[in-house]
């Protein structure tokens, strides 16, 4: 059994360090702790959890139920996003 510290954990996983430790705060992916507090994953629990992570994005997603009349930001006119040219 190989023990990965943190920032390896990141690499493998492609994300940053705070998200792998947000991930084993929140008993996402598993993790064990030294005397000193150092975070150590196996590294089965890391491919386990890579390949769920890829099975969940092969996975097709579902559309967001949208009120009639409601727009997102990107559809509406410039001026009403708040974003007029100061240079015209």
């Amino acid at each position: 059994m190989r023990l990965i510290q943190v920032g390896g954990a990141a690499r493998r996983l492609e994300c940053s360090v705070g998200w792998v430790r947000y991930l084993a705060d929140t008993g996402r992916l598993p993790s064990r702790r030294t005397t000193t507090g150092l975070r150590l994953f196996k590294e089965g629990d890391l491919s386990e959890f890579a390949r769920k992570r890829q099975q969940r994005a092969l996975l097709p997603t579902a559309r967001r139920a949208r009120r009639p009349g409601v727009r997102n930001a990107a559809s509406l006119p410039v001026e009403v996003q708040g974003g007029l040219d100061p240079h015209p």
